[in-house]
């Protein structure tokens, strides 16, 4: 499932109108969705678009506005792709290294049904060649004789593993990319302040990017009504912990709708998770 990072705070102040929160909202997050050792800071560190979510929001009203928005973002782009870069990977969270679409996610996408399955792996929009190093699982498919020659071993992704960077290099018209390319590229564009120059974007962005400028509420309600129930991390490990997070083992399955409109969604909200220095996921416990 391909999640668009304002997806995110879109749906956070849209549920809130449903949810019957007391009248001091803060005292009822902590009582009924919060952990005790909940910090919000630690919380968008470890989950980049949480932060980024209500960063996009401020960036796409200031320039509401502008005149052929993505011809200037594509300009800004080309101008320093270090600061590209900086804002695909740094911002948008999207991986540095490529990855196999047609296997399992690993690290903290495993075992994550908004980005993996046993046959395939989908980080959002980001694009599947990273940004500017390609990591196939067998390194001597990057030979295009060898990987033409043993085409069941190589697969297709592998056949062309072109970093972002080197795609937008080398494209001159943006507007006949296809639509994975183009979806990865808006990425860093719904984070490109349209500034008249790259170190006035530069700046623009690391303010709106700075704890001083994050809702801290927004961030605590995203976790009590959609982070919780995803099975996010909230904090790094600490005390060794050693239990994996396992979708059969830790999640309820959940079926909603019927017909074409039906569909299966599990619900890890009975247990609390935290992210582990291999990048791996764990279930932890509240430190009270």
């Amino acid at each position: 499932m391909k999640k668009k990072l304002v997806f995110v705070c879109v749906s956070v102040l849209f549920l809130l109108s449903c949810t019957d929160l007391s009248v001091n909202e803060e005292e009822a997050l902590v009582r009924y969705g919060l952990p005790v050792d909940f910090n919000w800071e630690e919380y968008v560190k470890i989950n980049t678009d949480v932060k980024m979510s209500q960063v996009i929001i401020k960036i796409q009203e200031k320039y509401k506005n502008l005149d052929s928005k993505f011809n200037r973002c594509t300009e800004l782009l080309k101008a320093d792709l270090n600061f590209a870069g900086d804002i695909y990977v740094e911002y948008a969270a999207c991986p540095k290294k490529g990855w196999s679409k047609n296997k399992a996610c690993t690290g903290i996408y495993a075992n994550n049904d908004h980005y993996s399955s046993e046959t395939s792996c989908n980080i959002g929009d980001c694009w599947h060649g990273g940004w500017d190093e390609w990591n196939p699982i067998y390194p001597e498919c990057l030979d295009l004789e060898y990987s033409i020659a043993n085409s069941t071993k190589c697969e297709a992704d592998v056949l062309s593993p072109t970093s972002l960077k080197k795609m937008i290099e080398e494209t001159e018209n943006f507007t006949s990319l296809d639509s994975e390319l183009e979806a990865a590229i808006n990425i860093i564009c719904a984070l490109m302040p349209l500034e008249e120059n790259i170190a006035k974007a530069r700046e623009y962005l690391e303010e709106m990017a700075s704890n001083e400028n994050i809702d801290p509420m927004l961030v605590r309600q995203h976790y009590f009504i959609l982070g919780r129930s995803e099975g996010r991390p909230y904090k790094s490990c600490e005390n060794g912990e050693a239990e994996e997070r396992n979708r059969d083992s830790h999640a309820v399955r959940n079926q909603g709708g019927t017909g074409q409109d039906s569909r299966i969604f599990y619900d890890f909200s009975q247990h609390l998770f935290c992210l582990n220095d291999d990048y791996k996921i764990y279930v932890t416990q509240e430190k009270k």
